[in-house]
C-alpha cells in the first residue's frame, strides 16, 4: 500500500511540474523579449524587423492571457530568433 501511495505522489508531481514548466517558459520568454525591448544599443531590437518583433510580443501576451501556453511559447521562441538572426548579418 505504501509503494502505491509513493508512486501516486511521484507521478502526480511529475505531471504538475510539466504543466507548469510550459507556463514558466512562456513567462521567461516574454521577460526576455521585454528586456530586449527596453535595451538600447547593440543588444536591443532595431532595424527592419522591429515591427515583427513587437507584433509577435503582442500576440504572445494575448495567447498567455487566453491560457494558450503552447502558442505563447511558439510565438516567443520565434520572436527571440529575430535578434539572433540580426547579429549574423
Amino acid at each position: 500500500m505504501k509503494i502505491r501511495t509513493v508512486m501516486f505522489v511521484v507521478v502526480s508531481a511529475l505531471i504538475c511540474s510539466s504543466a507548469f514548466a510550459g507556463d514558466d517558459l512562456c513567462t521567461n520568454n516574454l521577460a526576455q523579449m521585454e528586456q530586449l525591448m527596453n535595451t538600447r544599443g547593440k543588444e536591443g531590437i532595431s532595424g527592419a524587423r522591429v515591427n515583427e518583433f513587437y507584433a509577435l510580443h503582442d500576440k504572445a501576451k494575448k495567447a498567455q492571457a487566453a491560457g494558450d501556453t503552447k502558442s505563447c511559447i511558439a510565438l516567443t521562441t520565434q520572436a527571440l530568433q529575430i535578434p539572433k538572426s540580426m547579429g549574423k548579418k
